[in-house]
């Protein structure tokens, strides 16, 4: 039997008889101690989790309340909304401090800022105040079109603070607190408010380049400044849509610059306030007409600008001098004789010229003597003018530098006329000037019968002039007082002219010194339009010069 049991007892553990005598195979139940550990080990790591998170967000310093999602706060601490703290609160007393920012907001300005701008605006009726040591456009943010977006930042705090009570967003809540957020302002801009407001500030601002330039009454040099043109699209690009506090808003303006064409730098070599050369003649200011026609001649050559090597034509610079360009009439010479011409005086203006140009060392290419002697300037230094002809005042500048003229007409109050040449002090020369003359014989009178005189009547029209040789030099000296070299610029013979009178009656002779002495009227007569003139035959001239003395002739005769 005992032979038999291991069978028989491994048979009642796997096998058993059925009724009929078979074998049923049966499954054996698993050891209790292994199903036991099956169940226990994922609650165990679990466990072992949790235990090791705490511990690490224990030794992290985050709040285990805020971990959870069950402190009730919008934000962790160190979380700022433009510079408050909101840390730890909640919604409630984050809307107070919304509220606190909205008014500070309303109490700032929007600064314009733009140094060339500035300059254009500060006379205007915009409100400037000071940044930074500067001058700005200053403007409340509602004028501007600048609005607090107090909704798009109440978003963004409500986004917060669904992070915070979401049980399942426990790793967001645990990178808030590592990196606490900070919450700028968000700006609206309404762009039709700036727009209407930049467009006002460009009206204001916008201007053409200035070219630098002379001002030579002043004797100063007037600075170049660029165009400015405000770019309105560019400039609202610099308009901040985030702000880090609540404080002045300061906004660039965009401007694009154009240079003028003549630089500061054009006269950075001249000496304006010691011109070259300056010439001065006087006339009377109680002849109307005559002032007149000096200043309106005159102010064609005010800032002429004469390059090295160009030479000036005086008629080509006034161009005609008729009524039709608003010249009046005036005593002018007409074949030696005096008319009333148009333009009258215009010849003692390029006479200034002359001297002038004379004096600062310029090469004379064309001058031609008047048909009698002139009072205003010493014999041999005048310079008639004919316009449309070959008489004319012509120079040229052999100086280095350019050359600029200045013409001054004071004809309310002193009666002259200056010339100034303004240039390079490099140019400037040390000239003198003398001159010599003689008087020729005064001829014979010349009688006109005058059938509408009474018989034995005559009238003297014009007394004459003796004729005069007159020659004049100038001589360049170096600083030392050194001459240089003379160069002589006149050797005119002016012939004398007869004494014009008319009669009605054969054989009057007339006394001429006995009607000078009598003080006789003189009265006009109709003569001849005014010849082209020539070298040989002098153009007309202006006002007749006081007649001088043969018996007291100046000094210089020769």
């Amino acid at each position: 039997m005992s032979d038999r049991e291991p069978e028989n007892l491994e048979l009642s553990q796997a096998e058993s008889l059925g009724e009929d005598g078979n074998v049923d195979i049966v499954k054996l139940p698993k050891r209790r101690s292994g199903s036991a550990l099956l169940y226990t080990s994922p609650l165990v790591i679990i466990v072992m989790a949790v235990v090791a998170a705490l511990a690490w967000l224990s030794s992290a310093g985050i709040d285990m309340v805020w971990a959870l999602g069950t402190s009730g706060w919008v934000a962790p601490p160190g979380a700022v909304l433009l510079g408050h703290d909101i840390g730890g609160k909640s919604f409630d007393e984050i809307n107070d401090t919304l509220e606190q920012i909205s008014d500070d907001f309303s109490m700032i300005s929007v600064w314009l800022v733009e140094s060339s701008v500035m300059e254009s605006v500060v006379r205007s009726e915009f409100t400037l105040s000071t940044f930074t040591d500067e001058i700005v456009l200053s403007v409340a943010p509602d004028k501007f079109g600048l609005l607090l977006d107090t909704n798009a930042m109440r978003r963004e705090i409500a986004s917060l603070n669904e992070t915070a009570e979401d049980p399942w967003k426990f790793i967001d809540r645990i990178k808030l607190w590592q990196e606490p957020p900070s919450i700028d302002a968000r700006v609206s801009i309404d762009e039709n408010l700036v727009l209407d407001f930049l467009e006002s500030v460009k009206s204001t601002v916008d201007c053409e380049p200035i070219d630098a330039r002379l001002i030579l009454e002043e004797h100063l040099i007037s600075p170049a400044h660029d165009g400015i043109y405000l770019d309105i699209e560019a400039s609202i690009q610099n308009i901040p849509t985030h702000l880090l506090e609540i404080a002045e808003i300061p906004v660039t303006l965009v401007v694009n610059r154009v240079s003028p064409d003549i630089s500061d730098d054009a006269f950075s070599d001249i000496d304006i306030a010691n011109p070259l050369a300056t010439y001065t003649t006087r006339f009377a200011t109680w002849k109307r007409n005559r002032s007149r026609n000096i200043a309106m001649a005159a102010e064609h050559f005010n800032g002429i600008v004469i390059q090295p090597g160009e030479v000036l034509s005086f008629d080509d610079t006034t161009g005609p001098r008729t009524y039709a360009e608003g010249y009046l009439a005036a005593p002018m010479y007409v074949r030696g004789r005096v008319e009333m011409e148009p333009a009258g005086g215009a010849c003692q203006v390029s006479t200034t010229l002359f001297n002038s140009a004379l004096l600062a060392g310029l090469e004379i290419v064309t001058r031609y003597p008047h048909s009698r002697p002139c009072s205003y300037v010493p014999y041999g230094r005048d310079a008639t003018v004919a316009y449309d002809s070959v008489v004319d005042l012509v120079f040229r500048n052999t100086l280095a530098h350019p050359i600029i003229l200045h013409s001054i007409v004071d004809y309310t109050d002193a009666g002259t006329i200056t010339f100034e040449i303004i240039g390079h002090p490099d140019d400037r020369v040390n000239i003198a000037i003398t001159n010599a003359y003689s008087w020729l014989g005064r001829i014979e009178p010349t009688y006109v019968i005058d059938e509408t005189l009474e018989f034995g009547e005559e009238v003297v029209d014009d007394a004459g002039t003796n004729g005069i040789y007159q020659r004049a030099w100038r001589t360049w000296y170096d600083d030392e007082g050194n001459e240089i070299r003379t160069e002589q610029f006149s050797n005119d013979r002016i012939r004398s002219i007869s004494a014009l009178i008319r009669h009605n009656g054969t054989g009057v002779e007339g006394n001429l010194d006995e009607w000078l002495d009598s003080g006789s009227d003189r009265h006009p007569v109709n003569k001849p339009p005014p010849s082209s003139g020539s070298p040989s035959n002098p153009p007309p001239d202006d006002d007749p010069p006081e007649e001088p003395d043969p018996s007291e002739p100046p000094p210089g005769l020769f």
